[in-house]
């Protein structure tokens, strides 16, 4: 009974947590890239998981400005997989400063296909009168 009760609470305070990451990312005032990644699958996900890391710390250091960085482990957050409508991992989604998606990459993406979305995306903005 006692152990059930502590797995009930162990839920609720992920479920808070996840809901914190969730506000945060949606509050930011510089462009966000949400990473969708977990810590509890097959190899072959683990595997794409950690390469698509590698890739958004190589975007995240070639991009001049400033782009905030919120990871969320699905398997600590499961309701963030409702939340951001994920169907494979990892999934990488470019927000702009107002959280309006600017791009959203599932499974494999590569630092070109990042940087690709946030030069189009600037190329839009400048555009605009």
């Amino acid at each position: 009974m006692e152990q059930r009760a502590l797995k009930g609470i162990a839920r609720t305070a992920w479920g808070l947590a996840g809901a914190f990451l969730l506000i945060a990312a949606t509050a930011a005032s510089n462009p966000t890239l949400l990473f969708l990644t977990t810590t509890a699958e097959c190899s072959c996900t683990l595997d794409r998981c950690t390469v698509g890391r590698q890739e958004i710390d190589k975007f995240l250091r070639a991009v001049p400005a400033k782009c905030s960085l919120q990871v969320i482990d699905v398997s600590k957050v499961p309701e963030a997989t409702k939340t951001y409508r994920t169907l494979v991992l990892p999934t990488a989604i470019l927000r702009g400063p107002t959280g309006i998606q600017i791009a959203r990459f599932d499974g494999f993406f590569t630092e070109a296909d990042l940087l690709g979305a946030w030069t189009r995306h600037l190329s839009a903005k400048e555009k605009k009168p």
